[in-house]
């Protein structure tokens, strides 16, 4: 069974289903919702950081046309080289012209309003996900954002990929139906390879029906909406080029909780411990 789907044409006339499908099921796509070219921006930016970060990069691959094939031959470049670059290219992302540009993209926020509120709030953490192929370290297995960011349990997930994406490079699972189980207990649990990532108890995660367990696939355009409580888990990319997602969450400032706290979250201590924790492998 698929995630409900949508063209972005019939948003209109099914936003009340939508609403109710986002809060209940946890997920849906919206289908050719951004032209592809909105992602040349965010791409050469990337560009730009793993040249500042290597020049010699320029030499190698600078005659490449595709853009996408470039970045993806600059960063498996600097990956093999050093291991700890992962934490650096990303971080110099998050900072990017080209993601918070993104961020507040019209069309995306059309949709939030319809599931969140007209009053929205965008999550500090902008992140372009950069898969590398048949690694695990840094993959996020079974969990929920919730557990990682707080705020308001609604918060939205959007998950858009630069690239065609499957199970075959590492696109998601997602159990349908999880939002309405609540915050699921996450731990130190065995995966293989292994992952930094607290992980929803594997008892909870048998619990999934094979019906609710949603193996995922989208092509660039389209876009996820996804509940903060939707329990989810990458896989591993088994293709030889990296997987490139744009994976932004956003906030209802309305929420009654959120506002008491004055829309902060508190020191979420349990998530950054595992989010700083080191590879003891090359996994």
């Amino acid at each position: 069974m698929d995630l409900f789907r949508i063209d972005k044409n019939d948003l209109n006339n099914l936003k009340d289903d939508i609403k109710n499908i986002y809060e209940t099921e946890g997920a849906f796509i919206v289908e050719n919702l951004l032209e592809i070219n909105i992602f040349e921006e965010i791409i050469e930016d990337l560009i730009q950081i793993c040249y500042e970060y290597d020049p010699r990069l320029y030499e190698r691959y600078g005659s490449i046309k595709n853009n996408l094939e470039k970045a993806n031959k600059c960063l498996l470049n600097i990956y093999s080289n050093k291991n700890e670059s992962q934490s650096i290219i990303y971080d110099a992302m998050s900072r990017s012209v080209s993601l918070h540009r993104f961020a507040a993209n019209r069309k995306i926020i059309n949709v939030l309003e319809f599931i969140l509120s007209k009053k929205i709030l965008i999550h500090n953490r902008l992140i372009l996900i950069m898969s590398m192929p048949n690694q695990g370290w840094h993959l996020a297995r079974w969990h929920q954002d919730y557990y990682y960011n707080e705020g308001p349990k609604n918060t939205c997930t959007i998950y858009a990929p630069l690239q065609r994406i499957s199970s075959h490079n590492g696109g998601l699972i997602i159990a349908k139906n999880s939002p309405l189980k609540g915050l699921l207990d996450h731990g130190d649990h065995s995966f293989d390879p292994p992952t930094k990532y607290h992980t929803i108890n594997q008892d909870k995660i048998n619990s999934f029906t094979e019906t609710d367990k949603v193996k995922i696939s989208m092509n660039p355009g389209d876009v996820l909406f996804m509940h903060s409580l939707c329990a989810h888990s990458a896989q591993i990319n088994k293709s030889n080029d990296v997987r490139f997602v744009v994976n932004f969450r956003y906030q209802d400032i309305t929420d009654k909780d959120f506002k008491s706290n004055n829309w902060q979250v508190g020191s979420i201590h349990h998530a950054k411990v595992a989010l700083k924790r080191e590879a003891k492998t090359n996994t």
